[in-house]
């Protein structure tokens, strides 16, 4: 095991220990660590993230980015070296689609038509 994947488990294991789940993001450190260890670089760089989150489709780019950039912030307290990855002011795109309201003549229609 790489220090990165000790830091890696050592962060996941104390952000779930008051019962968040973080299944995206476990699996996304991951990853990134994996890449981490197969580039053979041990220290998280803005430039090395960046580089990682763009090969991934566009919306998911920033919400990987800010799990790395949450990470990193941890990483940060054990090595110096580390840089956090900025996100340049944009909201990453984890956020939930507006809800459908549908008005009293829309569901009347739709329970006509669903019989």
């Amino acid at each position: 095991m790489s220090g990165l994947r000790d830091l890696m488990d050592g962060y996941l294991t104390t952000r779930r220990a008051p019962g968040f789940k973080l299944v995206a993001p476990g699996k996304t450190l991951d990853a990134f660590v994996g890449w981490m260890e197969d580039a053979g670089e041990p220290t998280i760089r803005r430039d090395l993230a960046t580089a990682w989150a763009a090969q991934f489709s566009r919306g998911t780019v920033l919400e990987r980015l800010n799990y790395v950039r949450q990470f990193a912030e941890h990483v940060a307290w054990f090595d110096p070296a580390t840089e956090v990855p900025v996100l340049d002011g944009r909201p990453y795109g984890a956020h939930r689609p507006r809800p459908r309201i549908f008005t009293d003549q829309q569901i009347d229609t739709l329970l006509v038509a669903a019989g």
